[in-house]
Order: C-alpha cells, then sequence, then structure tokens
C-alpha cells in the first residue's frame, strides 16, 4: 500500500475535522496558550494565521486553518498541536510549507523550461 500523503494548511485542517477534530473558529480558538496560560486575543490568533511567527530555522510558521462556511476561517487542536511542534524545531514528519511552496515553484519552472 502506498504511504498516505502527509497534508499541511487548509487540507490539513479539514482532514483533521473529516477525522473527528472539532473546528475552532477565531473565538472558539482562545484557548490557553497565552503567557501564565492566558486565552490569545482573537487579534493574536488572526495575525498567527495570517502572518505566523518566525522559527528556530528562520523561516515563517503559520497557523494552519481553513475557510469555513459563514465566510470565516477555523483551526483545530491538531493543527494547534503542529504549530506549535514547529516553532519548537520539532520534526513533524512532513515537509514544511516553505518546502511545499519551493518545491512547486520549481516544478513551474521546470515545466515552463519544457515548454509546457
Amino acid at each position: 500500500m502506498p504511504a498516505k500523503p502527509l497534508l499541511t494548511g487548509a487540507a490539513a485542517v479539514l482532514a483533521d475535522i473529516a477525522a473527528g477534530h472539532q473546528a475552532m473558529s477565531a473565538n472558539a480558538a482562545r484557548v490557553p496558550l497565552g503567557r501564565d496560560g492566558r486565552r490569545l486575543d482573537i487579534g493574536t490568533v488572526h495575525r498567527l494565521w495570517t502572518r505566523g511567527r518566525i522559527g528556530p530555522d528562520g523561516q515563517r510558521i503559520l497557523l494552519e486553518s481553513a475557510k469555513v462556511a459563514g465566510g470565516g476561517r477555523a483551526t483545530t487542536m491538531p493543527a494547534i498541536a503542529r504549530f506549535h511542534a514547529r516553532l519548537n524545531g520539532l520534526d513533524i514528519g512532513g515537509p514544511s510549507p516553505a518546502d511545499l511552496d519551493r518545491a512547486h515553484r520549481g516544478a513551474e519552472r521546470r515545466l515552463e523550461a519544457a515548454g509546457l
């Protein structure tokens, strides 16, 4: 059986939801993750989705999220765990979003060079 592809970003969040993990909107994502166990402000959660944080290797790390009905965004606890693992430089078993982006751009260059 071929290995299951590792998902990142919105695909990973949607897979988490399909696997039964509860989707959390920006308001519900206010889990105690801040200093001294305080909840994060909604603005902080939005910044983690859009701008992220710089990881130990200097690459930007975004909190994975997906668009949901009603125009909002949602994340899951597994996505928050993956975010924290990346922030701490832990190998989570898959390529980083930056690695995927580089691979995608490289493939586009090769296709363009081949005239496709």
